[in-house]
C-alpha cells in the first residue's frame, strides 16, 4: 500500500488530478518519444518490447517509479486515496494502450478537432410543414 504517491509515480484513472500528476507527464513525454518507431513496428513482440522498455524507464527512476491504482474505489478525497501497485503486466497494458491512443489536439474540450456541434434545437416559430425538422 502507498499512501502518497510521489512525482515519479504513474496513476491509473481518470481525471484533471491524475492528467496533471507529474509521473504521469513523464510517461506521456516517454510513450510520445517511441510513438513512431511503435507506429512502424511490424510485430506484436516488438510493439510490447516498446511498452516494456517505458515501463522499464519508469522504474529505473531514482526514486523508482510505480504504477499505481486507487484501491479506495474513488470514494475519499485526491489526499486519502489507498493507493497500490499494480502488476507489471497491468503496466504494460497501460503504456501499450498509451501508445495506441491517437494524439489530441492541445485545447482540451470534448469536441473533436474544436468543432462545435450544430444547434439542433428549432424556434417555436418554426411549422411543422417546415423543411427544418428538429
Amino acid at each position: 500500500m502507498v499512501l502518497v504517491p510521489h512525482d515519479h509515480d504513474v496513476l491509473l484513472g481518470r481525471g484533471t488530478t491524475i492528467n496533471s500528476h507529474p509521473g504521469n507527464q513523464r510517461l506521456r513525454s516517454f510513450v510520445s518519444k517511441k510513438k513512431e518507431i511503435y507506429s512502424k513496428a511490424e510485430t506484436k513482440k516488438i510493439k510490447r518490447d516498446i511498452a516494456v522498455s517505458i515501463v522499464q524507464q519508469i522504474q529505473s527512476l531514482t526514486p523508482p517509479g510505480r504504477f499505481l491504482i486507487d484501491s479506495s474505489g474513488g470514494k475519499n478525497g485526491a489526499e486519502e486515496k489507498c493507493w497500490v501497485v499494480v502488476e507489471q503486466e497491468k503496466a504494460i497494458e497501460k503504456v501499450l494502450h498509451r501508445l495506441r491512443e491517437k494524439d489530441r489536439p492541445s485545447g482540451g474540450g470534448s469536441e473533436k478537432n474544436g468543432a462545435k456541434k450544430p444547434n439542433r434545437q428549432c424556434s417555436s416559430m418554426t411549422s411543422i410543414a417546415s423543411s427544418q425538422r428538429c
